[in-house]
């Protein structure tokens, strides 16, 4: 049944921080038969997604001292946010806004240099009741 609310809702992506993103490449994608779509960024700076088998993309992002942003172990292996595909993100931002949702990040086209080419997405991000980190994500 298709969201009468939001237009094109689906899920997306979920996005997974890596202690080790070339072990976790390695896991998914030897190990489970994912296959990378895109990757950018370099070092512990780097992003990659991932389809794993019916179109759903696991994002996985490296961290380490080269970004200043350190994983503990306790949070390595968390999945810190979830996007949701939709049509029109400005509309999917505003309506959760107006059902309470806190803003994060306010919509913002990003064109990005990854491999195999180069992409353009629109994101915005809201808190969520319990301070779930939602993103509303197209492609462009």
């Amino acid at each position: 049944m298709a969201n009468q609310q939001i237009s094109g809702m689906g899920v997306h992506h979920i996005a997974l921080r890596c202690s080790d993103l070339e072990r976790s490449l390695q896991f998914y994608c030897q190990g489970l038969g994912f296959v990378q779509l895109y990757a950018w960024g370099e070092g512990d700076g780097r992003i990659c997604m991932v389809d794993v088998g019916d179109g759903a993309i696991l994002e996985m992002f490296a961290a380490g001292k080269d970004t200043g942003v350190v994983v503990p172990e306790s949070e390595a292996g968390k999945f810190f946010h979830l996007a949701f595909r939709v049509d029109d993100v400005q509309q999917a931002y505003d309506r959760a806004l107006a059902s309470g949702a806190k803003s994060k990040a306010e919509p913002k086209v990003i064109p990005i240099q990854a491999q195999p080419h180069d992409i353009t997405l629109n994101a915005a991000f809201v808190y969520g009741p319990d301070g779930e980190v939602l993103e509303f994500f197209k492609m462009l």
